[in-house]
């Protein structure tokens, strides 16, 4: 159950709620530190995120100006302009509704799945160069068209960070799943493309970079059932290391090992690995071969 309290007054959330001082906002607020469409709260892949619409004055998660749609925590402080709410994403007890903070944990189960991690190649440059409005604008298209782009292709977002998005698939691996993945990434580096280029006139057209992970993976630790453990950890640290590289796209050596692609194993060394882990580098050109 989520929920937005402001000035004693609670709010059930759905899937998505409008704040600003216009009227027709589902979260009305009339005063004058809030632009009439100030920001949006919405639902992605089970998660809620503000996202900024723009405004004059700002939208601050816990202290902190939303530039880019931002994940929402249980009792996250959400400031637009002078007005503040608190945001809750629990399991309310009938008993004592006011203070309760009952979190209703799933039992923790373990699945082989494949991780993939991935985000925006230069956004952070790219986000301080140009209007926020523009960066709202082109987060919002990007956060619905990848997520319905990994679905459509029997992934599961597991959830947004930021411009990153993990995503599994908790199924059997063959070569033809793998491969479908990889075109899966090429697919959403295209939508990144189209959509920055298209927000912003073609003055700037953005690339993601991508790693491709496999293992076992726990799952239930959390309320949201978000994929935990050491093969998630290896996903975000190779993706973080196509910068290093150069390259778009590092899948690990048990991924090369099931599509058998014909490029050279590179040895690289990773955060929180003792050793050195094996991996194949590859750039849109390979997986277009494919």
């Amino acid at each position: 159950m989520a929920y937005l309290v402001y000035k004693a007054h609670r709010i059930e959330l759905d899937d998505s709620i409008s704040i600003g001082r216009d009227k027709n906002c589902e979260l009305y607020i009339p005063e004058s530190t809030v632009s009439r469409n100030h920001a949006i709260i919405k639902k992605i892949a089970n998660r809620f995120y503000i996202i900024d619409s723009g405004s004059s004055n700002g939208t601050f998660k816990d202290g902190k100006r939303v530039h880019s749609p931002v994940l929402l925590d249980n009792k996250s402080i959400i400031q637009c302009g002078n007005a503040q709410m608190v945001f809750y994403d629990v399991v309310i007890s009938d008993e004592d509704e006011d203070d309760a903070t009952m979190i209703s944990f799933s039992s923790n189960f373990v699945v082989n799945s494949i991780v993939l991690v991935a985000d925006i190649k230069g956004y952070t440059s790219f986000s301080e160069s140009i209007e926020i409005q523009k960066v709202s604008k082109m987060m919002s298209h990007w956060f619905r068209d990848i997520e319905k782009c990994i679905e459509d292709n029997n992934g599961y977002v597991d959830s947004f960070i930021g411009d990153c998005v993990y995503a599994r698939w908790d199924m059997n691996n063959d070569t033809d799943l793998i491969i479908n993945i990889l075109k899966t990434v090429n697919k959403m580096n295209n939508i990144t493309k189209e959509i920055s280029s298209s927000i912003t006139d073609n003055k700037y057209v953005l690339n993601i970079c991508a790693a491709l992970n496999n293992g076992e993976v726990i799952v239930g630790a959390e309320t949201n059932n978000t994929g935990l453990g050491d093969t998630v950890n290896t996903a975000f640290r190779l993706e973080a290391k196509t910068r290093e590289l150069n390259t778009d796209v590092i899948i690990s050596k048990d991924i090369y090992d099931i599509i058998g692609i014909d490029r050279p194993i590179l040895k690289a060394s990773i955060k929180g690995k003792i050793k050195e882990v094996e991996i194949c580098a590859l750039t849109y050109s390979d997986i277009n071969k494919l």
